[in-house]
């Protein structure tokens, strides 16, 4: 692919996906995704005041994606990444995405200073197979 490819391909993504969502990989993986959507509404409010969690939203129009994020083993820090895939095989809510991304990295991230989730970039649009590739913004 070339770069004007790339360039095109990049511009039909969100490029910012979720910075207005607050949550903290923090405890366990969650066993139910209403569960989970409960605790993320929770944790909206006693953050910002109100109730801004909209899990049923679409947030990327694409059924799987690649995210890379930082680890921390041993006092070292590496670069992992998860593949998300859509149960739908068409698109990406937020409370599905934020949920298997949770669930993929809370063990990694809990007692690490930098687990609260802050949004995804994109990255890049993977060549060999147009996937798109997002960053995972970690804050401590």
């Amino acid at each position: 692919m070339d770069d004007k490819t790339n360039r095109q391909q990049l511009q039909c993504f969100n490029k910012k996906i979720m910075h207005d969502v607050y949550w903290s990989f923090f405890g366990e993986k969650y066993q139910s995704r209403s569960e989970f959507d409960a605790e993320v509404r929770q944790y909206q409010i006693e953050i910002s005041g109100i109730d801004s969690w909209q899990p049923d939203e679409v947030v990327i129009q694409f059924p799987r994606i690649r995210i890379e994020y930082y680890r921390d083993e041993g006092g070292f820090e590496y670069e992992d990444f998860i593949e998300i895939e859509s149960d739908n095989g068409e698109f990406l809510t937020g409370g599905e995405l934020l949920f298997k991304v949770h669930n993929a990295v809370v063990e990694q991230l809990r007692e690490i200073n930098h687990h609260f989730f802050e949004g995804l970039n994109l990255k890049s649009i993977r060549s060999r197979d147009n996937l798109p590739v997002y960053h995972l913004c970690q804050g401590s």
